[in-house]
């Protein structure tokens, strides 16, 4: 190119040293379109060179953005990271105390239910001894009012169910033998009658 420009500014200088004739007319109309050309042809040069710098800058500002937005997703990656890691560390420590919360808790029911078991049978003990007291008051009270009416001897107070076969069974006796005792004059008796019982 250079050596194009060389070349056309020496005719240019010869162009002006010799007398004009024809064929050198011819000569300078080629050399301007030349020169046009060569004119337009830096025009639309300069045109390229300037969008190539453009693109280059925006290259580098591409490449600037990529290289700030990379540096940034990664520290907001490793802040993510240790989020998380914070996060599972509080809910593996919660999960723990849970666990320990939950065994306390069932050693604490297990202890529950043993005193629970515990008062259930000193409460049937205690019942026990309440129908064994409620027995023997009862006893108690069939020989006083026995006693009361003028009957000698041990009683017996019948109670719901009871039978003259049942309560001979139980004294180890017969219906006739109690029947005689009350002068009972058949097998009829009912609740809380007194019956006289032969001794043992």
């Amino acid at each position: 190119m250079r050596s194009f420009i060389a070349g056309c500014c020496l005719l240019t200088t010869l162009w002006g040293a010799v007398p004009p004739s024809r064929p050198l007319v011819g000569i300078g109309e080629t050399v301007d379109r030349l020169r046009l050309d060569l004119s337009n042809q830096d025009a639309e040069l300069q045109v390229v060179i300037n969008k190539l710098e453009n693109l280059e800058t925006i290259i580098e500002s591409l490449r600037t953005d990529m290289t700030t937005q990379s540096t940034s997703q990664k520290e907001q990656i490793k802040g993510n990271a240790t989020q998380t890691d914070l996060k599972i560390g509080t809910v593996e420590s919660t999960l723990k105390q849970l666990k320990t919360h939950a065994s306390e808790t069932s050693d604490a029911l297990g202890q529950y239910k043993k005193t629970i078991a515990d008062l259930e049978k000193k409460v049937q003990a205690q019942e026990k001894m309440i129908d064994n007291l409620q027995v023997a008051i009862q006893s108690l009270v069939d020989i006083l009012q026995a006693r009361v009416e003028g009957v000698s001897g041990p009683v017996y107070r019948v109670q719901a169910g009871d039978s003259l076969e049942k309560i001979a069974k139980k004294y180890k006796t017969t219906v006739n033998k109690i029947k005689e005792l009350n002068a009972l004059v058949n097998d009829k008796i009912h609740v809380s009658q007194i019956l006289k019982v032969p001794d043992s």
